[in-house]
């Protein structure tokens, strides 16, 4: 499957909380963030084994970046899925929101080290100086 880039432009109007994933989408893929985690075996027994472990964690963030941090909200990207997959780069689909469930509950147990390390480089790849907050 082939698709075009997205193409990103300013504007005034209002845009749908899904327009901004593609953003999240190319700043994971230039910072290898899929390939990092593609290959984390999983335990459980998957009905799709074409969905790897990076795809996987690839649609939780983008769900969670459009304010939607349920599961079954997965569901959703069936709607448009040529745009959604991508926008997130996703080479073979996404997951069912069982799998997606599934996969995540186990991939936060086993991963979180190597997921806070991963967010440290994407940080510093981008040249951005973490700063704590000013309490009101």
């Amino acid at each position: 499957m082939s698709f075009d880039k997205i193409i990103y432009r300013l504007t005034d109007k209002r845009i749908p909380a899904a327009t901004g994933i593609g953003l999240v989408g190319d700043i994971l893929d230039r910072a290898g963030f899929q390939e990092q985690f593609r290959n984390v075996r999983s335990e459980d027994k998957r009905s799709r084994k074409q969905i790897d472990s990076g795809a996987v964690m690839t649609s939780f963030i983008g769900l969670i970046c459009m304010g939607k941090p349920d599961f079954d909200a997965i569901a959703e990207f069936q709607n448009d899925a040529a745009y959604y997959q991508t926008a997130l780069h996703l080479r073979k689909g996404f997951p069912s929101s069982a799998t997606l469930r599934q996969r995540i509950d186990e991939i936060g147990k086993t991963l979180r080290e190597q997921l806070l390390n991963f967010n440290t480089h994407l940080l510093k790849s981008n040249h951005i100086e973490p700063t704590a907050l000013k309490m009101v």
